[in-house]
């Protein structure tokens, strides 16, 4: 690959997201970013994307892929019958669905992510290894978007668990299951140990309802499994808060599905005055479109009714630098020294030359159709 320069009205620069206007981006041979400086330049293998911005591309820190092969099934049902273990119509679905349909829906939404600019998602890969190893095929195959695999065991026998990790081992990147309070203490205690000593990371839902953190959800987890990450929050105290900031623990929250499911909103005021380490995810994709611009611009909405919020960077830091650090992947920033892995937006289209506040007017309003291009470890594709 030959050095590629790619001029540019704006550039959402570096881990503090500075907008830089009329400037251009220069690409090596390997796709690493090489410079990044104001002004346009000329050359053998430019490409001119005058008014265009270049930003990050973003990460999708909690999905369930597999959902995405039903959708929108009962709807009227609650939460714990929808997706509770093992009886809900989702692990009903899921017995009957057949690795040629997981594949095929799978690489689609890898398909829709990528023209969504999506970098990476993690995802809470249900049924052990028949489908974590279905998931790695098509990880293989499909690299444009990371494709992160937490796999979630389905024994619940401690005697049987160390063998069943040692087989997911090949085929995850860590390891996830639904919530403590499914399994005895020796279980978690055995689950623990095993995913720390295969050098795996560990996450779990915690206090999604009510009635989930009343049954000791989080002391569970802090006390035998020291998670690297915990989804939802819901329900989490302002005490519960301040202990995974000790902790160090990242909090990923994904607000339009607590709203689809109507168990509440997770404490955005309490969560961004603590500086809890935070992530953004979607859940679960058969009934809330896997669309992080969807989810940026709820995300906003809640925030500004909570504390009239302005901090756009901390948006901006749950889509990139947190969520890399967590997952082990190189942040996709647009800095020297870093693959080239962002997307570029029709900034005409979208409005950035008439905006007052740039980084809002990106996050409000951004959306797929406004994607043109992704660049993936320095190789451009027009989507």
């Amino acid at each position: 690959m030959n050095e590629l320069i790619i001029n540019l009205g704006y550039v959402i620069y570096g881990e503090d997201f500075k907008v830089l206007r009329d400037c251009h981006v220069t690409i090596d041979s390997d796709g690493i970013i090489s410079e990044v400086g104001y002004g346009f330049l000329g050359g053998y293998n430019t490409i001119n994307m005058y008014g265009d911005v270049a930003i990050p591309r973003f990460v999708n820190s909690h999905v369930h892929v597999a959902d995405y092969s039903f959708l929108d099934q009962g709807v009227n049902l609650s939460l714990e019958e929808l997706v509770e273990e093992p009886n809900g119509l989702k692990y009903r679905l899921l017995s009957r669905l057949s690795p040629e349909m997981f594949k095929k829906r799978t690489t689609g939404l890898l398909k829709e992510l990528l023209k969504q600019g999506t970098y990476a998602i993690c995802d809470f890969r249900e049924g052990g290894l028949k489908w974590c190893s279905n998931a790695y095929e098509i990880k293989q195959r499909f690299r444009e978007v990371k494709y992160l695999i937490y796999g979630m065991p389905v024994s619940k026998d401690p005697n049987e668990l160390s063998k069943e990790l040692s087989l997911l081992r090949d085929y995850v990147d860590g390891v996830a299951i639904s919530t403590p309070t499914y399994y005895s203490v020796e279980f978690l205690k055995v689950l623990g140990k095993e995913v720390r000593s295969l050098g795996l990371k560990l996450m779990t839902h915690i206090a999604e309802t009510l009635k989930v953190r009343e049954s000791m959800d989080l002391e569970l987890a802090m006390n035998y499994l020291k998670p690297n990450a915990v989804v939802h929050g819901t329900y989490l105290s302002k005490d519960d808060l301040e202990l995974l900031k000790s902790k160090g623990i990242t909090l990923i929250i994904c607000p339009r599905a607590n709203a689809w499911f109507k168990v509440g909103l997770p404490p955005l005021k309490d969560i961004y005055e603590l500086g809890i380490n935070v992530g953004l995810g979607t859940d679960n994709c058969g009934w809330n479109k896997p669309d992080l611009w969807r989810e940026i611009e709820f995300l906003i909405y809640l925030l500004r009714i909570k504390l009239n919020f302005t901090d756009w960077i901390w948006v901006l830091k749950a889509l990139t630098i947190t969520p890399s650090k967590l997952l082990d992947v190189e942040p996709p920033l647009i800095r020297e020294g870093l693959k080239a892995n962002f997307m570029i937006l029709n900034g005409d289209l979208l409005g950035v030359p008439y905006s007052g506040d740039v980084l809002l007017t990106i996050l409000k309003r951004g959306s797929s159709e406004y994607v043109k291009a992704v660049l993936t470890d320095g190789v451009l594709r027009y989507v």
